[in-house]
Formats: structure tokens, C-alpha cells, sequence
């Protein structure tokens, strides 16, 4: 029976607003008594009054009103009903709906509430018919400057001068025309300012609200609030201070009318000196060209001109805006300008601004200065792989040798192909220097580097091995420590002798059997790398590689048997004598490796008989590369090398 009523309640309740929002007065008279339990009918009749408000059928909202019971509820619904009108703006509703609210104080925070909101959204009417119904005065001028401050935000000029003058206290009414105020010219409301200020009784307090709203204008760009603020400071040193803060707001954002306006007025010249330096380098860091070169003749004293135009410079230069610092170092006198022109041209360097580095550069007049700004740009802009920066710069060919910043990022440039600075620099040097940088770039594993000058037309054949002063190492032998097989095979095809040797009496093959590097072995041993060859200990390659523990080494030195190695010599390589014979249907090395880099098709040196014997040893490096039954195989095979 109760699930019959509630059914039966359902619709009825349900028709009822349907009803209270199409205006149909009578159906809402008539369903309304059908709902027997006062609660529900309190509840009904609150929710259609505020449709039937809502939608301007106000005798059927004024019906509903009087069917709920509760005052207490009575009072809600008029002010729900009453903030959803304001919103739309339909003062009609909200007169209809205010003096249904008994309670004073529900009235009052209704009033205020929906007095704020229609303030915000521009609905005088409305904010004029609220506030006098606020009966509490304290109250009344609480909303009052709520409503004014939104309304002044949003600039709506007749909603702040009605609300203003109701505010009864004046500090009160002091404190909202400057928040208003403040608010109004942040967005540019400049009726709104100009209604204000003079509204502002206190004068101290009026000064102050000036400084602030010039401020916030100047840095929105609002040149008419500007223009009006500043003559109402009565304080020629508050003016100053208020001037100076919004020229450099206004020089920050690059509003050149307000700052050429500001500027003339302020009155002490040391503060205009001030003034202007900070802005001119505010100016200066985001480009406004314009405001700096209007601000540096403002500046009188010329220690603080050089000040001014020294900061300002290095500002732009980091900024990488070339303009300006070509307007502002020829302001400078001559040592200061020595100075910033090396301080600058670092900063630009290090942020990479070609440009201007190259121009600060040519400012100096001593040919030793220029050089060692020269090198100290390269540096930083080497440091950042700044490469137009470099480039501008241009490097010398000793730095590349002495300076492990700048090889680095020559290395690294390589890496990505971009070889423009290399390609300058190995313009001015000599084939020897060449070599050197080669055998550079060997020994401290610069791969791509390495390969870019082997493959540079300025690489000389003729100085190939041309040894290190030191260790008489050639590229050939470090390429062997560092166990680059690709860049043997370029040497080897540039004519790099296989037989040199360092001071010790290595050959490449030697040093390549000391470190351990197979793959590298056997490049050599394939191009006619003599294996016997003795150092000055009277050591063969087999026994640097048996005194070095290199297994593999030896592995591949035992399958050329071309030397008799003894392996019970020493009890770290007993083992060996044991090991399974070399499995006899792995292809040769040359089917699983990849090609050398820029490899020619055939040897230049015929091979030995040792190289041909030598064909036959596995590579573990390729086996790594290339996985395959074989290599599985070749792995299980290698096991007695562990």
C-alpha cells in the first residue's frame, strides 16, 4: 500500500513543476492540496515556487510561497530563488522575491549576496534596488564595498558610483575606492579610476592608492589611467617614488609611451638616474629597443650612464638581442668598454648568440685582447656545442691540440655529422698537426672524429705514421690499443705501415695482442701483420698476450701456427694445451663481421701464409654481433677459455 502512494506522490509532485514552469496556475492549485503530508508539501512546493519564480510566473510562485508552512523554509526558497535570478539578470524576479523573506537577517545576507553577484555582472537595477533593503548598516557598507570592488573589476562604471556614497563610514568608504581602484586600473577602467580617487578622502591614503594603480597600469600598458593617476600624488616624493616604480613596470612590458612620460617627471635627478638605469636594463633583457635608447641620454651623470649601459649590454647580450648592444657599448667609455665587451661576449658565447660575439670581439683594439677573448668565447660556446657561436669565433688549430673542451665538442659534432668548424680548422693546419690531432683522437677513443679526419681531403698519406715525440706511437698502434677494427682497415688502406714501431718495439699487432682486442688481431694478421715480430724484451705478440692473460689473443695466435708457444711456461695458462680443437665448420670471420668503415675490396698487401692460417679463428666479437647456431657452438667451444 505505501509503494501505491508512492507512485501515485510520484507523478503528482512531478506534475506540479511541470506545471510551475509552463505558467499553469490552476493545475498547481488544484495538485497541491493532493499532497497530505505537510513535510513533502513544504518540500514540493519550495522547489516549484523557485521554477515557477525563475520562469516569471510570479502569482503561482506567490501560491506556493504561502502553501509552506515552515517560515524558516519559506525564507530559503526566496533566497535560492532570488541568487538564481540575479545570475540571469531578472530584476522582476528578485523585487517579487526579497520582501517574501521574513527574517530581516535572511533578508540582509540574501540582499548582500545577491548585491555582490549582480555588481560583478554589470545589473544596476538590481544592485540599486538590493542594498536599501539591507537594514543593518554595518552590513549595508560591508556589501557595499564587496559590490563595489566587483563591480569595478568588471568596469561597470554606474553600478561603483551608486554603491560608493551608500557606504556610510568613511575609512570604510576610503578602503573601497582604493581596492577599487587598484582593481579598475589593472584592467584599464579608466572612468571607473577617475571616479574614485577624488573619493578618497584621506590624502595620504589617496597617494598611495595613486602609486599602486599607476603601478598596475603602466604594467598592463594602460597609458590613460597613467597619465591621470600620477598629477593627483600630492607628494613630490611619493610622485618620484610612484613614477619610478611604474616607469620600470612599464619599461619591463615595453610600453614605450608610458615610460617617455613618466620619465621627465620625475623631479630629483638622482632618482631619475636610478630610475632609468634599472629600467633601461629591464628594457634591455626583453629587446624593447626603443626604451632603451630614449632612457640612456635621460641618465645625466656619466658614471652612472656607463653603469647603466655596462649592465644594460650584458643583459642583452645574454637575450641575444644584438640591437641593443650595439646601441649600447659605443656609449661606454673606452676602458669600461674593454671590460664589458669580454664580460658580454662570454655571456653571449656561453647562450650562443654568434652574432654579437663576433661584434664585441671587433671592438677591442689590442690584437693580444682580441685573442684571448677569442679563445675564451670558443671555450664557452664549445662547452654549451654552440656550433654557429664557434663557428663566428673560428678555431685556432693549438687549441684543438691543448684543449680537451674544445676536442670534445669538435668529437661530439662529428658524431652528428656536423663537421663545418672542423673542416675550417683543418683548412689552417699542417698535415703533421693533422696527424697529431689524429693520434689525438685515437688514443682517447673519438671514434667519429677520428673517422672524419681520415676521411678529410686535407688528410696526408705521406704523414700517416708519423709517430708520437714521446712514445713514438702511430695512429695505426692506437687504433690497435682502442681495438677499432673499422679504423684499421682505413688506415691500412691510407698506407699505414704494419711494421712501425714505438719505443718499446711494439707493433700495432703487438700493442693490439697486449689489450686484448681480437677482432683488431686479426685485421691486422689478414693484412700481412707479422705475429712473430719480437719487442725490445725480445717478446712475441703470443707472449705479450700470454704474460697479459689475453686467452682469446692467444687462441687466435695459435690457430695460424706460425708460432710455438709454450704453454706449461707458466701455471696461469696451463689450461690451454687442453683446449677442444677450433670447431671446423665455422664460416670465415670476413662472412660474419661487418664491413670496415671505407674498406677496400682487396688488401694492399698480399697476405701471409700466417694471415690465410689465420682466417680460420673464430672472432668472439662478431660472434656477438651475429647470433646464430654457430656462434652457439663457438660458445660452447670457448668454455675451456673461462
Amino acid at each position: 500500500m505505501g509503494q501505491s502512494q508512492s507512485r501515485h506522490q510520484r507523478p503528482t509532485t512531478e506534475h506540479i513543476f511541470a506545471a510551475a514552469i509552463r505558467g499553469h496556475f490552476e493545475i498547481v492549485q488544484f495538485l497541491v492540496p493532493q499532497i497530505n503530508d505537510q513535510s513533502n508539501r513544504d518540500i514540493c512546493c519550495i522547489k516549484a515556487a523557485e521554477k515557477a519564480a525563475i520562469n516569471g510566473h510570479f502569482e503561482i510562485a506567490n501560491f506556493l510561497l504561502s502553501q509552506i508552512n515552515d517560515q524558516s523554509n519559506r525564507d530559503t526558497c526566496c533566497i535560492k530563488a532570488a541568487e538564481t535570478a540575479v545570475l540571469i539578470g531578472d530584476f522582476e524576479i528578485v523585487k517579487f522575491l526579497v520582501p517574501h523573506i521574513i527574517d530581516q537577517s535572511n533578508r540582509d545576507i540574501c540582499c548582500i549576496k545577491a548585491a555582490e553577484n549582480s555588481a560583478e555582472y554589470g545589473h544596476f537595477e538590481i544592485v540599486k534596488f538590493l542594498v536599501p533593503h539591507i537594514i543593518d548598516q554595518s552590513n549595508r557598507d560591508t556589501c557595499c564595498i564587496r559590490a563595489a570592488e566587483n563591480a569595478a573589476i568588471s568596469g561597470h562604471f554606474e553600478v561603483v558610483k551608486f554603491l560608493v556614497p551608500q557606504i556610510n563610514d568613511q575609512s570604510n568608504r576610503d578602503t573601497c575606492c582604493i581596492r577599487a581602484a587598484e582593481s579598475a586600473a589593472i584592467r584599464g577602467h579608466f572612468e571607473v579610476v577617475k571616479f574614485l580617487v577624488p573619493q578618497i578622502n584621506d590624502q595620504s591614503n589617496r597617494d598611495t592608492c595613486c602609486i599602486k594603480a599607476a603601478e598596475s597600469a603602466a604594467i598592463r600598458g594602460h597609458f590613460e589611467v597613467v597619465k591621470f593617476l600620477v598629477p593627483q600624488i600630492n607628494d613630490q616624493s611619493n610622485r618620484d617614488t610612484c613614477c619610478i616604480k611604474a616607469a620600470e613596470s612599464a619599461a619591463i612590458n615595453g610600453h614605450f609611451k608610458i615610460v617617455k612620460f613618466l620619465v621627465p617627471r620625475i623631479n630629483d635627478q638622482s632618482n631619475r638616474d636610478t630610475c632609468c638605469i634599472k629600467a633601461a636594463i629591464s628594457a634591455a633583457i626583453n629587446g624593447h629597443f626603443k626604451i632603451v635608447k630614449f632612457l640612456v641620454p635621460q641618465i645625466n651623470d656619466q658614471s652612472n650612464r656607463d653603469t647603466c649601459c655596462i649592465k644594460a649590454a650584458i643583459s642583452a647580450a645574454i637575450n641575444g638581442h644584438f640591437k641593443i648592444v650595439k646601441f649600447l657599448v659605443p656609449q661606454i667609455n673606452e676602458q669600461s668598454n674593454r671590460d664589458t665587451c669580454i664580460k658580454a661576449a662570454e655571456k653571449a658565447a656561453i647562450c650562443g648568440h654568434s652574432e654579437i660575439v663576433k661584434f664585441l670581439i671587433s671592438r677591442l683594439s689590442s690584437p693580444g685582447l682580441e685573442a684571448n677573448l677569442r679563445f675564451q668565447c670558443a671555450v664557452a660556446a664549445c662547452t654549451r656545442l654552440h656550433e654557429n657561436a664557434v663557428a663566428s669565433v673560428g678555431l685556432e688549430p693549438q687549441w684543438l691540440l691543448q684543449y680537451s673542451t674544445i676536442l670534445s665538442f669538435t668529437a661530439a659534432m662529428a658524431i652528428e655529422g656536423r663537421n663545418s668548424v672542423l673542416t675550417d680548422t683543418l683548412s689552417r693546419m699542417a698535415p703533421a698537426q693533422i696527424t697529431q690531432l689524429l693520434r689525438i683522437s685515437m688514443s682517447q677513443r673519438l671514434v667519429a672524429l677520428a673517422t672524419s679526419l681520415l676521411n678529410h681531403h686535407r688528410f696526408s698519406t705521406q704523414h700517416v705514421d708519423l709517430p708520437d715525440d714521446n712514445t713514438g706511437a702511430t695512429a695505426l698502434m692506437l687504433a690497435a690499443d682502442a681495438g677499432h677494427h673499422e679504423l684499421i682497415h682505413k688506415l691500412i688502406h691510407l698506407g699505414a705501415s704494419l711494421h712501425a714501431q714505438d719505443t718499446h718495439g711494439r707493433t700495432a699487432l703487438s700493442r693490439a695482442c697486449q689489450a686484448g682486442h681480437v677482432r683488431a688481431a686479426k685485421t691486422l694478421i689478414d693484412n700481412g701483420a707479422d705475429a712473430s715480430h719480437r719487442d725490445n724484451q725480445g717478446l712475441t705478440c703470443a707472449q705479450l698476450a700470454q704474460r697479459f692473460e689475453q686467452r682469446q689473443v692467444l687462441r687466435l695466435l695459435n690457430a695460424t701456427e706460425s708460432v710455438a708457444v709454450s704453454f706449461h711456461s707458466t701455471s696461469t695458462c696451463n689450461h690451454f694445451t687442453n683446449l677442444p680443437p677450433f670447431p671446423s665448420h665455422i664460416p670465415e670471420t670476413h662472412s660474419t663481421c661487418r664491413q670496415p668503415l671505407n674498406a677496400s675490396t682487396h688488401s694492399r698487401t698480399t697476405p701471409s701464409k700466417t694471415a690465410v692460417s689465420a682466417r680460420s679463428c673464430i672472432d668472439c666479437s662478431a660472434m656477438r654481433d651475429s647470433p646464430s647456431r654457430e656462434q652457439s657452438v663457438s660458445r660452447d667451444w670457448l668454455t675451456g677459455c673461462k
